[in-house]
């Protein structure tokens, strides 16, 4: 006899009203079993499939459904919802919630009545014991749930990683582990990554690594077979599109137009290679890419940037580009298409309208933009003593924006002469300059990922004689991850991934090397990161 293996299933019942029309369907989640690798027939409602979770909406007769397959990752310690104890499903239409339910994970969930609608997206959240969100996952492009017309979604279902380009592979952190415990991992790619950006449905994460493109399975770790495409020129950015549509690389000079369907199922078709000006970020909506020409120098606040669209149906059509009057820095695209721009040397956020450029925010020492759940968030900073960062967030609609001021980072320089046993000697020092260059919300909307880099400065202490000094001048600049909370502003992880120290000469301790900072981690891979993505997240 096979052995059987237990799977998850979902059922929804559905009522009709004495006119016929579907009144609303009942969302019930249930435990079956089916041998491996076998598919289940219909029964009362119920479609099972290995590692697939189905959800089934319908009335009482068979047209007019919709099921929504949920996936979980194949690779066992990739699978969430072995911690999960508490799910909520939720539903929107245009960004509003239109349904909304939590429930007890278990061997049965009722969820509740759903209701009908047009451009309905699902969103499903898995909490562990605490309250600590460990799962996710969305229905990617809207559907129009009716009494009449039968819909399949697929829900690939995943812990709320984020992803880091810059090591000799894509540098993977989950999200829902606390500090201390390994939640770093490197992903293989064979080759030095300089971009990544995940793709909407939740599926993959593409990297570039030089010219070439490739693509992550999000389900086990590792690259797809056959889902590689060489450009023209080394990509320096990556941007998707919402609908999964297209993925956009950024040159020094230009920009390549990839279909993304067909590099996912390993069969990419030539890229559309348009010539540019000298580029920048680039964000990416349904219709147009938008990427910065003559980017900001972080060296000097001179010059002017623009900002050129290209649509993505055609995008040789592209210019002309906006001029923007100051240096840009970043860019994120609104729900409605208009691009949000960071105007870092201004500290102002603008918006093009029409072709206008409208003023939006100000954020004190704004460095990097991004865009999630109804808000503009965006990083700024504030330097000298006590230098910190600063998390600003802005609702779309208007208003002004709410400040968070994240605590200043301290770093530990030490004496390696002091490594004997029972002895030890440090010097802590604090962040007198402090930048984030990337930004991602999270999905559970209580995280923020950023990419920060700090310059720390100390100097001389003591008189040994003779002008000697006990402890010379010291300079540290570092390269870190860190995982915010956004109800504290303190670090759920702190990650630091390059430390580069150099002193003054001739003091009496005359040698030192970067330490650890209390609650700091250190990657396994030196290097410096070149930009980050969070799954399911805002970039």
């Amino acid at each position: 006899m096979p052995s059987v293996t237990p799977r998850r299933c979902w059922e929804v019942s559905g009522s009709r009203s004495s006119r016929g029309r579907a009144a609303g369907h009942r969302v019930r989640l249930l435990d079956k079993g089916i041998n491996p690798g076998e598919v289940a027939g219909y029964a009362r409602g119920v479609f099972c499939r290995a590692v697939v979770l189905a959800l089934l909406l319908s009335g009482c007769e068979p047209d007019g459904a919709v099921r929504l397959r949920f996936e979980r990752p194949e690779a066992p310690g990739l699978n969430p919802m072995t911690e999960v104890r508490e799910l909520t499903l939720r539903a929107t239409a245009d960004g509003e919630a239109t349904f909304q339910a939590t429930r007890p994970y278990g061997e049965s969930v009722e969820f509740g009545a759903l209701p009908l609608g047009v451009g309905i997206k699902f969103a499903l959240t898995g909490a562990a014991a605490g309250g600590r969100v460990v799962a996710f996952g969305h229905s990617g492009a809207p559907v129009d749930v009716t009494a009449e017309d039968a819909i399949e979604v697929e829900i690939p279902v995943r812990r709320p990683f984020s992803y880091v380009a810059g090591a000799d592979g894509v540098v993977a952190l989950d999200g829902t582990l606390e500090p201390g415990e390994p939640y770093e991992a490197t992903l293989d790619t064979t080759a030095t990554v300089t971009a990544v950006a995940s793709t909407p449905d939740g599926g993959a994460v593409v990297f570039a690594a030089g010219a070439m493109l490739g693509v992550i399975s999000t389900s086990t770790h590792t690259a797809i077979d056959g889902a590689t495409l060489v450009l023209d020129a080394p990509v320096t950015e990556l941007a998707i599109s919402p609908d999964g549509r297209a993925v956009v690389a950024v040159h020094a000079a230009a920009v390549s137009v990839v279909d993304l369907p067909s590099l996912r199922a390993g069969t990419p078709t030539a890229a559309e290679f348009v010539a540019t000006g000298d580029n920048g970020r680039i964000a990416v909506g349904n219709a147009a890419a938008w990427v910065i020409q003559d980017p900001l120098d972080n060296l000097f606040c001179q010059g002017e940037s623009a900002v050129l669209e290209i649509p993505l149906d055609d995008p040789s059509s592209a210019g002309p580009a906006v001029a923007l009057g100051e240096p840009a820095g970043d860019l994120a695209i609104a729900p409605d298409g208009r691009p949000i721009i960071a105007m870092v040397c201004d500290s102002q956020l603008v918006a093009i309208e029409a072709g206008e450029v409208v003023p939006v925010a100000n954020v004190e020492g704004l460095s990097t933009v991004t865009i999630a759940d109804g808000k503009l968030w965006a990083m700024g900073h504030v330097d000298g003593e006590a230098a910190h960062l600063i998390l600003a967030s802005v609702p779309l609609a208007g208003g002004e924006p709410s400040l968070l001021d994240l605590p200043t980072l301290e770093e530990r320089a030490d004496a390696p002469e002091f490594d004997a046993p029972g002895q030890g000697a440090s010097i802590q020092v604090t962040a007198d300059l402090a930048s984030a260059f990337d930004l991602a919300v999270l999905p559970d909307g209580e995280h923020v990922a950023i990419l920060v880099a700090a310059i720390y400065f100390t100097e001389e202490v003591g008189d040994a004689g003779f002008g000697v000094p006990i402890l010379p001048a010291v300079t540290m600049i570092t390269y870190e991850y860190q995982l915010v909370q956004l109800a504290t502003g303190l670090g759920a992880q702190r990650l630091r991934m390059s430390c580069e120290i150099e002193w003054e000469p001739g003091a009496v301790i005359d040698e030192f090397r970067c330490g650890q900072a209390p609650g700091q981690d250190l990657a396994a891979q030196p290097f410096i990161p070149a930009g980050l993505t969070a799954l399911y997240g805002s970039r």
